[in-house]
């Protein structure tokens, strides 16, 4: 089997992020540890197919066929695809620790109803299962990783506020924070 993720973000400013971070820095006083707060929504397939091409070309019918997962006018979106119980791999620096969570929803009548058009359109043949996350990402000056684990347990705790997560209907997953050296996109050409 073959994992098909859809990676989306807002072409514009994410206010939902801009609060987030705002929330952070006032309530749990946060504001010279915690740098940026990004948010992307996941989407991923578990395809019946062995082919990355055939899943890369299912992912971009996905995304022409449906404005539920991305819609042109509002999202950016990224394709990633991987094998069954293979993992991503981080870029590594020297300059902070970046955190991600990652919080799934248990059951989602947004993910049901996506699938049911899918397959009405007759696109969702090879789909065996999908799920939706969102994937929050963190940007943390601090001086271990183990301090950063613990500062994104204390954002997500529920006596905190809970404000990334609805203990009661979804779980979520604190990413191993790793060292990132953040590079202007223009230091990069």
């Amino acid at each position: 089997m073959i994992i098909l993720e859809i990676k989306t973000s807002l072409r514009g400013h994410d206010l939902e992020a801009v609060t987030a971070f705002d929330t952070i820095k006032r309530k749990l006083a946060l504001g010279d540890v915690i740098r940026k707060v990004t948010r992307q929504d996941l989407w991923q397939f578990g395809l019946n197919v062995w082919n990355e091409s055939i899943a890369y070309d299912i992912g971009k019918i996905i995304i022409n066929s449906s404005f539920k997962v991305v819609n042109p006018n509002k999202h950016n979106y990224s394709i990633f695809i991987r094998k069954e119980n293979e993992e991503g791999v981080f870029p590594s620096g020297l300059d902070c620790f970046m955190g991600v969570v990652t919080i799934w929803y248990r059951n989602s009548g947004k993910i049901d109803s996506e699938i049911s058009y899918l397959k009405f359109i007759n696109q969702a043949k090879s789909i065996q299962n999908a799920y939706k996350a969102v994937v929050w990402t963190f940007e943390i000056k601090t001086y271990s990783s183990e301090n950063a684990r613990e500062i994104l347990n204390n954002i997500i705790e529920v006596k905190n506020g809970g404000f990334f997560v609805n203990h009661h209907s979804q779980d979520y997953f604190v990413g191993i924070p790793i060292l990132v050296n953040f590079i202007n996109e223009k230091e990069r050409k």
